[in-house]
């Protein structure tokens, strides 16, 4: 009968690389110290929505028509974007870049991830990290930041400063969460900064 009649599951689709250039590393260098100097959760939001549209996110209606053709929604994409984005700035010795990667990064599991529904995740067209892509980026706070001034500000914000060196403990200790997907090297490193 009809009723009864089965689809074949369609094949999991890899995403697309995602490749940046110039531009993206100049949006990129203007849209996360404004998202990191918020000071409410309206600016939080604008921030990440336009860090979110930079990197090319697919609406809701998008996300679902992209699924339903390809496999894969790109739901993910402004973190793959992020990844591309850290790993481009340290290639360039844009270090300042990568601690302002890989602290929006830190600042959206522990601030945001653990209270956001799925209407804040639409309205800010950004979902919660893939592991791989989160253990990625604190593996490259590990490597970039390591032998920079510890005591440099990085965020001047008005509930604190962070400095190079919370952000690496930071990382660190998240990083550890995730140590079954870095190697032992890496894991050794983030070790030491946690403890």
């Amino acid at each position: 009968m009809a009723l009864f009649n089965r689809k074949k599951p369609e094949p999991v689709v890899e995403p697309r690389p995602v490749s940046v250039g110039e531009k993206d590393l100049q949006a990129a260098a203007a849209l996360l110290p404004r998202f990191l100097a918020a000071v409410d959760d309206r600016g939080v939001r604008q921030g990440a929505l336009a860090i979110a549209q930079a990197a090319g996110a697919p609406t809701m209606q998008e996300a679902v028509l992209a699924q339903m053709r390809t496999g894969d929604s790109g739901i993910d994409r402004p973190w793959r974007w992020l990844r591309a984005v850290g790993r481009q700035a340290h290639r360039q010795g844009d270090d300042d870049l990568v601690v302002h990667v890989v602290l929006f990064s830190l600042y959206w599991m522990l601030n945001i991830q653990p209270t956001a529904g799925l209407a804040d995740h639409q309205d800010m067209r950004m979902d919660d990290p893939p592991a791989d892509i989160l253990a990625d980026l604190y593996a490259l706070a590990l490597e970039a930041l390591p032998g920079h001034d510890p005591d440099r500000i990085v965020i001047d914000h008005p509930t604190g400063t962070v400095t190079v060196d919370s952000v690496l403990v930071g990382c660190a200790a998240q990083a550890l969460t995730l140590r079954d997907r870095l190697p032992d090297a890496l894991v050794e490193r983030a070790r030491r900064y946690a403890s």
